[in-house]
């Protein structure tokens, strides 16, 4: 019923913590992985590579304060977490195919901008699905699922990185990215309380 508050566990909940769990996976695998990767392709040396991940933090919060709101103003939030999945996928392969820094720079600025767009979109779709008597349940659940992203995303990625190839965790993060985003419903019903992302 369309004045119904949904619970934490709907389909429609559940489908969202799921989409956000493999985000953060494919993401969380990148990040565990790039210094070997860098070290490898680019023989980057650790200053260097801590600088570049100085980069991407500071990259992230730029996009999550001054480009989400307005994507989410002109797409809508659905449509933001869509374009962020997929924008994800092409940097993940771009990321897999870099062989010189003239490649990978544009490669992580487009993974750290999809990832920007997809974190605070999906938690402010999240919050919009229920009652603000259980926004904060869904939250919760959301960190939670975060958190064993965390844990399963850098174990996966050591392990294809070390058994199957270098490449191999950003091409299973990007299929995982892009399938998230082409599964993902067109649009979204919102719940009793409305939460505008930016």
């Amino acid at each position: 019923p369309m004045g119904r508050d949904p619970s934490p566990r709907s389909r429609g909940v559940v489908g969202l913590v799921v989409v956000s769990f493999v985000a953060l996976s494919a993401f969380s695998a990148f990040e565990a992985t790039f210094a070997l990767f860098a070290e490898h392709r680019m023989g980057l040396r650790l200053a260097s590579i801590g600088g570049v991940f100085a980069a991407v933090g500071l990259l992230l919060v730029l996009v999550q304060v001054r480009l989400v709101g307005p994507a989410v103003a002109r797409l809508g939030e659905v449509g933001v977490v869509r374009a962020g999945l997929l924008v994800n996928a092409v940097g993940l392969v771009a990321v897999a195919a870099a062989r010189s820094w003239l490649l990978l720079a544009p490669a992580l600025v487009l993974l750290v901008v999809g990832q920007g767009l997809v974190t605070p979109t999906m938690a402010s779709l999240l919050a919009g699905k229920v009652g603000a008597a259980r926004r904060g349940g869904v939250l919760g659940v959301q960190q939670a699922a975060g958190g064993l992203a965390r844990v399963v995303g850098p174990l996966t990625g050591g392990v294809l990185f070390e058994h199957v190839g270098v490449p191999a965790p950003y091409l299973v993060g990007a299929a995982l990215m892009l399938g998230a985003g082409v599964a993902f419903p067109s649009r979204s019903r919102r719940g009793a309380g409305e939460l505008t992302a930016g």
